[in-house]
């Protein structure tokens, strides 16, 4: 695993990435660590905060406080106006079509860092009012944070805390993270899609659980089966324009994408998080960045170097 790490920070150096931390862990063993910082601080993981939120939705339908193939709309109705262009489609939208990334939104709307970020209080009423929900949902991808934010405030109006607290003992503390943070939207909900905030050993943690199928120190954390259905393809969400193929467009699941190595998953977020898991060969590899030229070939690097160090050709 060492030579893996070597291969990646050699690849990554060379265009001069920003890597903070790097980890390689076999069979649930750190085999190589890199380290910019001699302390391991927690830093944003922005999009990979989105696996975390699928892991919520799985333990809260095991609860039987949702179920995937339900509608939101009950819901959100009090959102939606009356005489709403798009409400026949919204009515359609499921928890799983939140958790696919397939609701029906004809654009993303705002991401975490644009300018309406910072001008829109009520980002539910936003979704429901400004989205173009053109598409029948279940039936075209498109990635956007909402998906996920709006998922994490169904839960909270089910269970009655915002999902930080819903999976402070549920999911946090079971896994190895203590007093965790998540930033909250300007109502006071998780951001969700992003705004967690963790240390690379607990990123490695999550992917872990991920690696066991949703078991942690031999508790069941998060159902089997769900896990099992979160890692893998769910919904294609290759362009159909793409000529060379992107390293996250072979397929998506709940929140989570498959990564160019046949059964592995990979985790991504702004700036250059990433994590990918590797049942076949018992492997997790964590990457903590902040890069803001192109942090994709952070994420390119990391999966080059994987497969010439296993010997796949992708």
């Amino acid at each position: 695993m060492q030579e893996l790490m070597d291969l990646f920070l050699k690849k990554s150096k060379e265009k001069h990435s920003n890597i903070i931390y790097a980890q390689a862990y076999k069979n649930g063993i750190l085999k190589a660590e890199y380290k910019l910082f001699p302390v391991k601080t927690r830093l944003n993981v922005w999009s990979v905060s989105k696996p975390f939120v699928a892991m919520a939705a799985g333990i809260a339908e095991k609860e039987g406080i949702i179920k995937r193939a339900e509608s939101i709309y009950a819901d959100f109705q009090q959102y939606i106006p009356e005489d709403g262009k798009y409400t026949r489609n919204i009515e359609k939208i499921t928890v799983e079509n939140l958790l696919t990334m397939s609701s029906g939104l004809k654009e993303p709307l705002f991401f975490c860092d644009d300018p309406l970020r910072y001008q829109v209080k009520d980002w539910i009423r936003y979704y429901l009012t400004a989205g173009e929900f053109v598409h029948e949902p279940g039936t075209h991808f498109l990635y956007s944070n909402f998906n996920t934010y709006i998922l994490s405030c169904l839960l909270e109006m089910r269970t009655g805390e915002n999902l930080l607290n819903y999976l402070r003992d549920r999911l946090f503390e079971p896994i190895g993270i203590g007093n965790p943070d998540w930033t909250v939207c300007p109502m006071g909900h998780c951001m969700a899609a992003n705004g967690l905030y963790l240390t690379i050993d607990e990123l490695a943690h999550f992917g872990h659980l991920l690696l066991y199928n949703g078991d942690y120190s031999r508790k069941q954390v998060v159902p089997s089966s769900y896990v099992s259905d979160a890692c893998r393809k769910q919904i294609d969400n290759q362009g159909k324009d793409e000529i060379v193929r992107d390293y996250e467009s072979y397929g998506y699941g709940y929140f989570i994408r498959m990564a160019p190595i046949p059964g592995a998953v990979l985790l991504g977020g702004n700036y250059g998080q990433y994590c990918m898991v590797y049942p076949k060969e018992k492997a997790v590899l964590c990457v903590m960045s902040l890069d803001g030229n192109d942090h994709t070939k952070i994420r390119n690097d990391l999966v080059d170097a994987a497969a010439e160090y296993y010997g796949i050709a992708i």
